[in-house]
């Protein structure tokens, strides 16, 4: 990772920043397996930021960024295994928001996303909470990934409405949100698998690298962006 960091012990973390209001995760039970690094008056950074993890694709850090944090390129926070936690005390602004099994990730400002936030692979707790506003073109939640946000993200809403703090757009369901049609039915064809489903590990290098999600011809209406 990019950037000075000092190293915090869990409990100078709860004492300053109550990290348990808002993580599930209970960090500090594991103190001596994972390290808590903290970014002190918030981080910027010319490319991607992403979390750290080892051979077996086991997130082992958890972050503080207290202060804002900005990336030019996308964040990416995955964990394989049982939980860890990127926490923000100020706004998050990045490209894309990327995020795979089960992280949280808490920002207690305001969210900005130029692109689109996808969760994906969350079904042991992952999970993204915005204290502020949250803003972003597309929000698709996949695999038991979940949003809870504070306000209703100025963004269309994709995934299964129980995923979401709030009414969906675009459901993956066998039911369409107000005519619109199904996630399915609105996906690239190539995002698609052969059972009709969407097919979550091609969506995620799609929207890495910024690339359309929608066929041709899908517009605005379709999209919910009419919010």
């Amino acid at each position: 990772m990019a950037g000075h960091y000092d190293i915090l012990e869990p409990a100078e973390a709860e004492a300053r920043f109550s990290v348990s209001d808002h993580v599930d995760y209970p960090y500090q039970d594991y103190g001596d397996e994972q390290e808590i690094r903290q970014y002190l008056g918030g981080l910027r950074l010319n490319g991607d930021f992403t979390a750290e993890t080892d051979e077996d694709d086991f997130c082992y850090t958890n972050v503080i960024v207290d202060g804002d944090l900005v990336a030019d390129g996308n964040l990416e926070w995955s964990d394989e295994g049982y939980g860890s936690f990127l926490l923000v005390t100020g706004d998050l602004r990045v490209r894309n928001l990327i995020l795979r099994g089960n992280p949280t990730v808490v920002v207690r400002g305001n969210l900005a996303v130029e692109g689109t936030v996808l969760g994906r692979l969350g079904d042991d707790g992952g999970y993204l909470a915005v204290l502020g506003e949250t803003q972003a073109r597309t929000i698709v939640l996949l695999d038991d990934f979940r949003l809870r946000a504070a306000t209703r993200p100025q963004a269309t809403l994709a995934g299964m409405p129980g995923l979401f703090s709030h009414p969906v757009d675009i459901t993956d369901q066998g039911m369409e949100v107000d005519g619109k049609g199904t996630l399915s039915d609105l996906l690239l064809p190539e995002l698609i698998d052969e059972e009709r489903g969407v097919d979550s590990r091609k969506v995620e290098p799609t929207v890495r690298r910024g690339l359309p999600l929608f066929r041709d011809g899908v517009g605005a209406s379709a999209l919910g962006m009419n919010h």
